[in-house]
C-alpha cells in the first residue's frame, strides 16, 4: 500500500439522524482510530466497540465509522488516526525478503511520522494544531500562528512581553476601564446568534446607545429563533416573514440561513432586502412549498454597494398554482449597488418546480401547476442592469401538458431582462413553453452545458434596445417543438452582432399536430455572428405535406454557418433579410451537411451566399455560389443546376416571392418576372398558391393541358381573356356516351326562341367607344342577356337552367405586392357579369327558326293542296 494522503483527521456535525461516517484516509488497524464528540469546546471520547463500530482497516481509500447512537445536533463528532509508537515486528535472519510485512511497516512509520509532523505545523493545510511562526517569519519581527485555537491554561502574566489570559484581561480592564469591561461582558454573554437587539449605554456617556446584534449562520436554530418547524403540514408564513424581517433589518449583510425539511407558505411574503444566503440540505430535503402565492422577491436597491449578494443553494421552490396565477418562483428587481464589480444573484443547485411533480405523482402529466416564470432576473426598461447573475445546476420544470401538446402554457424557465452578464451552467429544463428567453438591453449570456428537453423553444432573444449583443451559446441540447435558438426580427434598428452559437444540437420534438409556425432548428436574425458546429435533426417526415422544418435561417448580415448539418429537415439553409434595421449583407458558410433533405438549400432574394456544401455519405465538396438565382447541387446526378433553374421556394407566412429576369439592357427592374403568392393555409394543401408571370408576351413551343381533365377553367369572369386568335375553331364534347337522351324542344322553348331571333340587332361596347368614340368602336350583331331572360320568363320558362344564360359574381381581392411593394398582381373590385355561351345560343334559337320554317312548309303544301 501506498500513503498517499497528508489527511488524518475529519470532522462531522451531527444531526440527529445520521450514524455513518466515511473516513477518508488510510488506516492499518481498528485501534489506530480515535474519536470522540465535542460541543462548546468540550469534549467526549468515544469507546470501540461500545459506542462505534469500524470497517476498511487496512483499505487504502479508507472506511466506514458507524455509531450506535446518532450524534445528536450541536455536537461535532471528531475521527482521527492515532498510531501507536511501537515495532512490533521480528525480521528472521537469512528468511526471504517479507515485502508485505515490510510495506506496512513503512506505511505505520509514514503515519507516525505524519503525526509527529502535523505537531509541529505540517500536513493538511487548516488542520494544524501547532503555534508556530509563518514560515517566512524572522525572530524578533514574526508572528505566531494560533489557527484561531485558545491558549488554555496560560500563567498571570509577569513581564510586559508575556501573553495575557483572559483572568488578568479581566482584572486589568475592571482596574483601568470599567465600562470597557461592561462592554466585553454585553458582547460575551448578552448576545446569541438570531438573539435580538442588545443596546448598551458607555458609562461615561449613558445619554449614547449602541446597538448591537449579530447576524444569522447556518448553526442558528430557526426553529427556536423564529418558530420555523420544517413540517409541511405547519403553514410557515409567519415565521419566514418573521425571519425575512429580522434580516431585512440587519446592519451587517444578511449572512446563512439553513432549510430544514419543508416550509409550507399559504399568504404573501415580504421582499428580501438583504445579502441572505439560504441553504439545504438538498431539494430533496429541503424546500419551500408556495400553496398558491408567489415565491422569493429579491429587492435589494436600497442597499450600499458592497461586494455581497443573495444566493440559493440546494433546495427546491414549489408551487401548487398555475401559469394562469402569474407568480415567479424567483424574482430579483433591478439595483446597481455594487455597480458592476460584484454579482447580484446566485442559484446553486435549486429544483423549481410543481408540487405534485416534485413529490413525483403518477398523474403529474395531467396536473396544470407549474410556475408562470421561474426565474424573473430584472425589469424590461428599467433605470439601470443587473450585473453578473449566476444560475448553477438548476432542474426547472414546467408543467407536462407543454411536452405532449403544440398548444403551450406559456411558462417560462428564466427570463433576463436588461441583465448584463447572465451565466448559465449545466441547466436541466423540461416541460415549459420557453426554457430561457434574453430581452431588452441585455448582453454577454454564456449558457453551457445543458439539456432543454420537450418544451416549445429552447432560447429565444427579443424586445431588443440597445445594447443587445455579444450572447454565447454552447454544449447544450434542445429538444423542441418549435425552435431550438431564436432570435427573433422585430423590425428595428437595434444590433444583435456579436454572437456565438457552438456545438449546439437541436432535436424536433415529435407529435402529430399541426406546427402554423413549423420547426426550425436555428433561426438567427443578428449580424456579425457565428453558427459551428451545429447539428439539426427532425424524426418526422419532411415531404411537402409536412410542416415546414428547416435547419439554420440566418440573416444576411455578414454570419458565418462553419461545419453545421441537419437530418430529415426539409430544408437545411433559410438566409433572409432583416424586416429593418441592418442593413443588407452576407452569409458565408463553409462545410454545411444534409443528411436525407427534402431539398437542400432555399436562395436568397438578395445579398450573397458563398462557400461550400457537402452531401452525407462521402460526396465530395462543390464550392458554390448563391446570388439572387437559385442553384442546387444534385448528389444523384452529379450536377448543378445553374442561374436560370428553380427549385422549391420556402418564404415566411404570407409573403411573395419572386424571380426577376434581365434579358435587355433596359433599366427597369425585370424584363420578365414570376411571382409566387398566397397558399391554403386552412387546408394545408398542396400547392394552394397562386403564380403570376408578367411579361409583353408569353410564348409555348409545345401543347398545353391542365393536370386534371374537365376540372379548370381558362380565366375568370373577373379576368377573361380579351381575344382569340387560333387556326381552327373550339372542339367541344359531345359523345353521346357522355349526355342524357336528346328530348325535342317544347311549345314554350319553341316559342321563346323563335322571339330570341326578333331581338338580333346591332350595338357596340361602351368601353370602345370610350376609347375610340361612336364613329370608332366596332359594331357586333346580338342581344343582350337581361333581354333574353326576360324573353325565357314572358314564356313561362327558368332562365337560369339553360346553359347559354350565365352569370358570375366575385369579391374584391387585395393587390399582390413583390418583396419590394411592387404591385405583381393589380386588385380586383367586387361585381358581377352577366354573359352567354353563344354556341348552345345558337342551336336554341336555330331549333325555333327550323320550327318556324316547317309550319311556314306545312301552311304552303295545304294552301298547294287545296288549289289543286
Amino acid at each position: 500500500m501506498t500513503v498517499n494522503s497528508s489527511t488524518q483527521s475529519v470532522t462531522y456535525n451531527g444531526d440527529g439522524s445520521t450514524t455513518d461516517f466515511p473516513i477518508p484516509f488510510y488506516f492499518l488497524l481498528n485501534e489506530d482510530i480515535e474519536a470522540s464528540l465535542a460541543k462548546d469546546g468540550a469534549g467526549t471520547d468515544l469507546v470501540f466497540g461500545t459506542d462505534f463500530f469500524l470497517s476498511g482497516a487496512g483499505l487504502p481509500g479508507g472506511g466506514t465509522l458507524t455509531m450506535f447512537v446518532a450524534p445528536p445536533t450541536g455536537y461535532q463528532l471528531v475521527i482521527e488516526r492515532q498510531v501507536a509508537i511501537t515495532q512490533q515486528r521480528e525480521y528472521q535472519q537469512n528468511d526471504p525478503f517479507p515485502a508485505k510485512t515490510t510495506e506496512k511497516a513503512l506505511d505505520k512509520l509514514t503515519m507516525i511520522c505524519q503525526q509527529i509532523w502535523a505537531i509541529f505545523g505540517g500536513g493538511v493545510p487548516g488542520l494544524s494544531r501547532a503555534l508556530l511562526l509563518g514560515k517566512y517569519d524572522i525572530n524578533g519581527f514574526g508572528a505566531y500562528r494560533a489557527n484561531n485555537n485558545r491558549i488554555a491554561n496560560l500563567g498571570d502574566p509577569i513581564a510586559d512581553t508575556d501573553a495575557a489570559n483572559m483572568r488578568s484581561v479581566k482584572s486589568y480592564a475592571d482596574a483601568g476601564d470599567k465600562a470597557v469591561r461592561t462592554y466585553a461582558e454585553t458582547l460575551v454573554k448578552g448576545i446569541e446568534p438570531g438573539g435580538g437587539y442588545v443596546t448598551y449605554f458607555p458609562a461615561e456617556n449613558p445619554t449614547f446607545g449602541i446597538l448591537v446584534k449579530k447576524a444569522l449562520d447556518e448553526t442558528v436554530d430557526l426553529k427556536t429563533k423564529f418558530g420555523l418547524t420544517g413540517d409541511e403540514n405547519d403553514d410557515q408564513t409567519g415565521p419566514l416573514n418573521d425571519l425575512i424581517e429580522y434580516v431585512n433589518g440587519l446592519n451587517s449583510w444578511g449572512g446563512s440561513a439553513k432549510v430544514v425539511g419543508c416550509y409550507r407558505v399559504t399568504g404573501a411574503l415580504q421582499d428580501l432586502k438583504n445579502g441572505l444566503r439560504l441553504v439545504g440540505q438538498g431539494f430533496a430535503r429541503s424546500r419551500i412549498m408556495f400553496d398558491g402565492v408567489n415565491g422569493l422577491v429579491f429587492d435589494l436597491s436600497g442597499q450600499p454597494g458592497v461586494p455581497v449578494f443573495p444566493i440559493l443553494e440546494d433546495i427546491a421552490l414549489t408551487t401548487t398554482a398555475t401559469f394562469a396565477s402569474g407568480f415567479s418562483a424567483v424574482k430579483v428587481k433591478p439595483w446597481l449597488t455594487t455597480r458592476g464589480y460584484s454579482r447580484t444573484f446566485q442559484s446553486i443547485r435549486v429544483q423549481t418546480c410543481s408540487e405534485s411533480i416534485w413529490r413525483g405523482d403518477n398523474q403529474a402529466p395531467l396536473y396544470p401547476e407549474e410556475w408562470a416564470i421561474h426565474y424573473e432576473l430584472g425589469e424590461l426598461g428599467s433605470e439601470y442592469n443587473l450585473f453578473d447573475c449566476h444560475i448553477d445546476d438548476a432542474i426547472i420544470y414546467g408543467s407536462f401538458l407543454n411536452e405532449f401538446y403544440n398548444s403551450q402554457t406559456g411558462a417560462k424557465g428564466i427570463v433576463a431582462n436588461d441583465l448584463t452578464g447572465l451565466r448559465v451552467f449545466r441547466p436541466k429544463m423540461e416541460a415549459l413553453s420557453t426554457c430561457t428567453q434574453i430581452r431588452g438591453r441585455s448582453e454577454g449570456l454564456v449558457m453551457t452545458g445543458g439539456t432543454h428537453v420537450d418544451c416549445g423553444y429552447g432560447a429565444v432573444f427579443s424586445d431588443y434596445t440597445n445594447p443587445a449583443n455579444n450572447h454565447v451559446i454552447s454544449d447544450t441540447h434542445f429538444k423542441v417543438h418549435f425552435r431550438g435558438i431564436q432570435m427573433q426580427d422585430t423590425g428595428t434598428t437595434y444590433q444583435r452582432a456579436y454572437n456565438m452559437f457552438t456545438n449546439v444540437f437541436v432535436l424536433e420534438k415529435t407529435t402529430p399536430d399541426a406546427k402554423p409556425d413549423g420547426f426550425i432548428g436555428i433561426e438567427a436574425y443578428c449580424t456579425n455572428s457565428a453558427i459551428s458546429n451545429c447539428y439539426v435533426r427532425s424524426d418526422q417526415s419532411y415531404t411537402s405535406t409536412a410542416t415546414m422544418k428547416i435547419g439554420f435561417r440566418v440573416g444576411k448580415g455578414d454570419n458565418h454557418v462553419v461545419a453545421c448539418g441537419q437530418a430529415n429537415m426539409r430544408y437545411l439553409l433559410d438566409p433572409v433579410p432583416f424586416a429593418a434595421g441592418p442593413a443588407a449583407g452576407n452569409v458565408w458558410v463553409s462545410n454545411l451537411q444534409r443528411d436525407s433533405a427534402g431539398t437542400g438549400i432555399i436562395g436568397p432574394t438578395s445579398g450573397i451566399v458563398l462557400g461550400d456544401f457537402r452531401d452525407a455519405y462521402g460526396s465530395p465538396t462543390y464550392k458554390q455560389e448563391w446570388w439572387s438565382q437559385v442553384s442546387r447541387y444534385d448528389p444523384a446526378t452529379g450536377s448543378t443546376w445553374g442561374y436560370d433553374a428553380i427549385t422549391s421556394m420556402l418564404r415566411n407566412p404570407s409573403s411573395t416571392y419572386t424571380n426577376r429576369y434581365h434579358t435587355s439592357t433596359s433599366t427597369a427592374s425585370a424584363d420578365s418576372s414570376i411571382v409566387h403568392s398566397g397558399g391554403d393555409t386552412a387546408g394545408n394543401a398542396n400547392n394552394g398558391g397562386a403564380i403570376a408571370i408578367n411579361a409583353a408576351t408569353t410564348t409555348f413551343s409545345g401543347a398545353i393541358s391542365p393536370t386534371t381533365d374537365n376540372a379548370r377553367n381558362n380565366g375568370t369572369a373577373a379576368l377573361r381573356w380579351k381575344e382569340f386568335f387560333a387556326g381552327t375553331g373550339a372542339i367541344n364534347t359531345s359523345d353521346a356516351r357522355l349526355k342524357s337522351a336528346v328530348r325535342s324542344l317544347n311549345a314554350n322553348e319553341i316559342a321563346a326562341a323563335q322571339a330570341l331571333v326578333a331581338e338580333i340587332g346591332a350595338y357596340q361596347f361602351l368601353a370602345m367607344i370610350t376609347e375610340k368614340g361612336t364613329d370608332g368602336a366596332r359594331l357586333h350583331v346580338g342581344m343582350t342577356v337581361q333581354r333574353a331572360i326576360e324573353i325565357m320568363q314572358a314564356h313561362g320558362l327558368d332562365p337560369m337552367r339553360y346553359s347559354f344564360i350565365c352569370y358570375d359574381k366575385w369579391d374584391a381581392i387585395d393587390a399582390v405586392l413583390d418583396e419590394d411593394g411592387a404591385v405583381a398582381v393589380p386588385a380586383r373590385e367586387a361585381g358581377d357579369l352577366y354573359s352567354f355561351r353563344d354556341n348552345e345560343l345558337l342551336f336554341f334559337m336555330l331549333a325555333g327558326m327550323l320550327a318556324a320554317q316547317l309550319a311556314l312548309a306545312d301552311r304552303v303544301t295545304a294552301l298547294e293542296s287545296k288549289a289543286a
